[in-house]
């Protein structure tokens, strides 16, 4: 990697975004796409740079998770949606955000937002009234885990279940 995008990830992306970031392949690889795109933003430009995208890949993990709910809960009706925050994107379910990570996604690549907004809507959703979504075979909560890709996950087994947004009514994986 150069030695100026280097510099800039270390004196300007890590003390804004932190180390889980910026220690994460998928998040330097975009943010050194940026630097190549953009040069080296700073302040409100980098942060804005920054939640545009994800709020990208937010929106599409949402459709993602909407799949899964609507193929699994067909008795309640839920609002789930990314929003940037000042700065920083955050999932509401139902009107309500997450504290967890200071609520703000930290994900830059596709699977990892699927994984961050699904165990996002999980908590979100175990803390307004149930346990999502149910392992068919098991009866016992799935875990959104990367896996060789992002998938509901049966701890009891240890199984998958289904790639994440491909969830059917039984609570399997879409033909």
């Amino acid at each position: 990697m150069d030695a100026e995008v280097e510099a800039w990830l270390s004196d300007t992306v890590l003390p804004d975004f932190g180390p889980q970031v910026v220690y994460d392949d998928t998040a330097r690889a975009w943010f050194s796409q940026l630097y190549a795109k953009a040069g080296p933003l700073t302040g409100e430009d980098l942060w804005r740079a920054a939640a545009t995208h994800q709020f990208e890949l937010a929106k599409d993990a949402v459709l993602a998770i909407y799949a899964d709910l609507n193929a699994t809960l067909t008795d309640r009706s839920l609002v789930i949606a990314p929003e940037i925050v000042g700065y920083v994107v955050r999932i509401s379910c139902d009107g309500k955000f997450s504290d967890h990570d200071g609520g703000r996604m930290l994900a830059f690549g596709a699977d990892q937002a699927l994984l961050e907004v699904a165990t996002t809507v999980q908590d979100l959703l175990t803390g307004l009234w149930v346990a999502w979504p149910q392992c068919p075979e098991h009866d016992r909560a799935l875990m959104a885990e990367a896996r060789s890709r992002p998938a509901w996950v049966c701890r009891n087994g240890p199984h998958e279940v289904a790639p994440i947004g491909a969830l059917t009514s039984a609570g399997g994986a879409a033909g």
